[in-house]
């Protein structure tokens, strides 16, 4: 058995669809929780089974130590996919690294640890998101950032901006919620579906992704 620890629900379904991706959808979903915190979801082919456990952010692995713990007295291995952030909010490639790897020792597990965008530089799954959106669409990106720079304009009496600028994960929702054609699409997007399986929305071969394909391909082939 393999488990792989994100930090949430959206790394959860991006790890999914990733894996399926790369193996051709020999890996089947043999169960899912989509809970908020501590969510699951179960790959599985003829000779592996996968489990990517919602862990809730780094700071939470310490509850999940027996999980860590399980996986290894089965003979299985842990891996631990995170973001790396950046200086900005407490993180960025080396510290993080750093953060991840102490705790590592001090709860005294294993796991093998990956860190987006591409395990060398500070990032996020939003950014990541971003880069492999297909460049065909890119004019959505362009008409979001005017949007954002309008907002900036926009100062209050001390001149400080009066309108909160959007999350970097608004970026993203906009581009997809601009496809949804129907109920049922905008209810899947608001439930946290992001089509990821869909090539007119995404390139799942773009060599940002070289890194972690690499990663995958090198423990489950």
């Amino acid at each position: 058995m393999l488990r792989i620890f994100v930090e949430g629900r959206d790394d959860k379904n991006f790890v999914k669809s990733y894996i399926r991706h790369l193996f051709f959808d020999g890996f089947f979903v043999e169960r899912e929780n989509d809970a908020v915190t501590e969510g699951i979801v179960a790959l599985k082919n003829k000779t592996t089974l996968i489990e990517i456990v919602n862990s809730g952010g780094w700071q939470s692995l310490s509850r999940l130590q027996n999980k860590f713990r399980e996986t290894i007295d089965f003979h299985g291995k842990n891996f631990v996919i995170f973001d790396a952030d950046y200086t900005t909010n407490g993180g960025g490639y080396p510290k993080r690294k750093e953060q991840l790897e102490k705790l590592k020792s001090v709860l005294d597990i294993e796991f093998d640890l990956f860190l987006i965008p591409n395990n060398l530089d500070d990032g996020d799954l939003e950014v990541l998101l971003e880069t492999i959106t297909n460049p065909e669409h890119g004019h959505i990106f362009e008409c979001f950032q005017k949007y954002e720079k309008c907002l900036e304009r926009i100062k209050d009496s001390d001149g400080k901006n009066k309108y909160e600028l959007p999350l970097r994960k608004s970026k993203i929702d906009a581009y997809l919620e601009a496809f949804c054609k129907n109920k049922k699409q905008r209810k899947l997007l608001k439930n946290g579906e992001r089509f990821l399986n869909n090539p007119e929305y995404w390139n799942l071969n773009n060599d940002i992704l070289s890194p972690l394909k690499n990663f995958f391909e090198a423990y489950l082939k």
